[in-house]
C-alpha cells in the first residue's frame, strides 16, 4: 500500500539517523527449557531468517556481559539492511543483536545514507522499517543527526519537530529531560506511564534525541553504542519489573477481597467443604504471589543500582572527550526510588496483613473439617450400634425359635406358610425379621433425636 508522504516540517538535520534499542527477556526466573527456546524464537523473528543464530549454538553461551551474537555464525557483528529509495533519498542501516547476560538486545540502525541536509519529516520513512520490531521488555527510540549551523535553528526546536514526526504527537514540556553528550544537545522525551499494562506499546516508548554540532562528533559518538545498549537495557528492565509489580498488586488486591469474603461465609457456615476447597485453592496462591512481589522488588533494586553505576561510568568516561552532562538521566533513578520502590513497599505492607486473614481462613476450614469428621464418626458409631442391636436380637430369636420349630409349623396361620420349610430356614427367617425390626426401631428413634438437634 502506498504511504502518503509526510509534509515537510521546515526543520532540518544532516545525516538523519533513527536507532531502535529493543530488548527481550531470554531467560526468566524459573522458566522451562521450552519457554527459553520460545523466547529465542520470538527475539530472532525481528531479524531476517537467513541471519538467525541456531539455539544449539547460542545456548552454549551463558553469563556473558555483552556477546555479539552474529559472531557465532560469521565474522561480522552486524547485518546490513539493503539500501532502498524512499521519497528520493537512499535509506539503509544494519541489525546489531547482542546478548546481555539473561537479556537479548537489538540495535536497529536506520539512516539516510548521505550527509546532505534533510527535513526531519524523513523520520516517518525511517520508522516504517523498524516499527514492527517487538520485544517483551520494551524499546527505546534514538533520533540523531547534526544540524546545519547556517540555518540558525535551535536544537530544541529541531528535536521537537523530529519527535512529532516520529510519534505523531507533541511532547509535553514537563516531561522533557535535557543535557549534553560529547558536546551535543540531548533530549529525553518520556513520562512515567499512567497505565502499566502495556508499556511495550509503541506510542509509550521513550525517545532520546541527540542533535550534534557537526559530523565528526556524531561519527565519534557511534563508537559508544555498546554503552547505550547496556544503560537502556537496565532502564527497560526497571520499567518492566515495576509494570509486573503493578499487575501483581492488582491480582493480590482481588485475592485479598476474596479472602475477606470467604472468611465471612465460613463464619456464617454458608459454604460446604467442596466449595471451600475451591476457594482455598485460589487463596493459597496469595502467599505465593506475595513472594513473587518480593522477587520483583529485588530485581527492581538491582537494576536501579546497575543503571546508576553504568550511567556514572559513562559520564566519567565521556566527560574526558567532550562536554557530557546527563543529570536528567539520574533523575530517572530518583523517580524509581521515590515512586516505584516506595509504592512496592507500601503494597507489601498492605498485602502481608492478608497472611493473617489467610491463616484465619485455614483455621476456620480446619474447624469445619473437624466438626464434620466428628459428625461422621458419631453417625458411624450409631450405625454400628444399630447393627449390633439387630444382630443381637436376631441371635436371641434364632436361639428361641430353634426350640419351637414344631409348634410354629402347627400354628393355624404360620403353619400354612412354613410347613414345607426346613427347620433351618424357619429359624433363619425369624432371626432376620427380628433383627431388621429391632434395627429399624432403634434407627428410627436415633434419627428423630438427630433431626430434633
Amino acid at each position: 500500500m502506498t504511504q502518503n508522504p509526510v509534509k515537510p516540517s521546515g526543520f532540518y538535520l544532516n545525516y538523519p539517523s533513527l536507532d531502535l534499542f529493543l530488548y527481550h527477556l531470554r531467560e526468566g526466573l524459573g522458566e522451562s527449557e521450552a519457554k527459553i527456546q520460545e523466547n529465542h524464537q520470538e527475539f530472532w523473528s525481528n531479524l531476517p531468517s537467513d541471519v538467525h543464530v541456531p539455539w544449539e549454538k547460542e545456548s552454549q553461551e551463558k553469563d556473558t556481559d555483552l556477546l555479539k551474537l552474529l559472531t557465532l555464525i560469521s565474522d561480522k557483528k552486524t547485518h546490513r539492511i539493503p539500501t532502498q529509495l524512499d521519497q528520493k533519498y537512499p535509506i539503509g542501516g544494519y541489525y546489531y543483536p547482542v546478548l546481555l547476560k539473561d537479556t537479548y538486545g537489538l540495535l536497529l540502525d536506520v539512516e539516510v545514507e548521505d550527509k546532505d541536509t534533510y527535513d526531519v519529516s524523513c523520520f516517518a520513512s525511517l520508522k516504517r522499517i523498524a516499527d514492527e520490531k517487538q520485544g517483551d521488555l520494551g524499546k527505546i527510540w534514538m533520533i540523531s543527526g547534526y544540524r546545519d549551523l547556517h540555518l540558525n535553528q535551535e536544537p530544541i526546536d529541531i528535536a521537537q519537530a523530529a519527535y512529532q514526526v516520529l510519534m505523531g504527537k507533541e511532547w509535553k514540556p514537563g516531561n522533557l529531560g535535557k543535557g549534553k553528550f560529547l558536546g551535543a544537545d540531548i533530549f529525553d522525551a518520556w513520562q512515567s506511564p499512567q497505565y502499566w499494562k502495556s508499556i511495550t506499546d509503541a506510542d509509550k516508548s521513550p525517545v532520546l534525541i541527540i542533535i550534534y554540532p557537526n559530523y565528526d562528533i556524531m561519527n565519534e559518538a557511534r563508537k559508544f553504542y555498546n554503552d547505550w545498549l547496556r544503560l537502556l537495557c537496565y532502564r527497560n528492565k526497571i520499567l518492566w519489573a515495576y509494570s509486573q509489580c503493578r499487575k501483581n498488586a492488582e491480582t493480590l488486591q482481588k485475592r485479598l477481597s476474596l479472602l475477606n469474603d470467604t472468611i465471612l461465609l465460613v463464619r456464617e457456615s454458608q459454604l460446604n467443604l467442596s466449595e471451600l476447597k475451591e476457594k482455598l485453592k485460589v487463596c493459597t496462591d496469595y502467599a505465593i504471589q506475595l513472594e513473587q512481589l518480593e522477587i520483583l522488588k529485588q530485581s527492581l533494586e538491582i537494576n536501579i543500582q546497575n543503571y546508576q553505576e553504568c550511567l556514572n561510568a559513562i559520564v566519567a568516561r565521556y566527560s574526558k572527550i567532550g562536554d557530557t552532562q546527563l543529570d536528567f538521566m539520574s533523575d530517572f533513578t530518583t523517580i524509581c526510588k521515590e515512586q516505584y520502590l516506595r509504592q512496592i513497599i507500601k503494597d507489601q505492607a498492605i498485602f502481608k496483613s492478608g497472611l493473617s486473614i489467610l491463616a484465619n481462613l485455614i483455621n476456620g476450614i480446619r474447624a469445619l473439617v473437624e466438626i464434620e469428621q466428628a459428625e461422621r464418626d458419631r453417625a458411624f458409631q450409631a450405625i454400628v450400634g444399630i447393627a449390633g442391636v439387630g444382630l443381637g436380637s436376631g441371635g436371641i430369636v434364632a436361639s428361641a425359635a430353634a426350640n419351637y420349630v414344631t409348634e410354629i409349623k402347627t400354628t393355624p396361620i404360620l403353619g400354612n406358610i412354613v410347613h414345607e420349610w426346613s427347620n433351618l430356614n424357619v429359624v433363619l427367617t425369624f432371626s432376620i425379621l427380628s433383627g431388621l425390626f429391632w434395627a429399624f426401631l432403634i434407627w428410627f428413634i436415633f434419627l428423630r433425636k438427630y433431626l430434633r438437634k
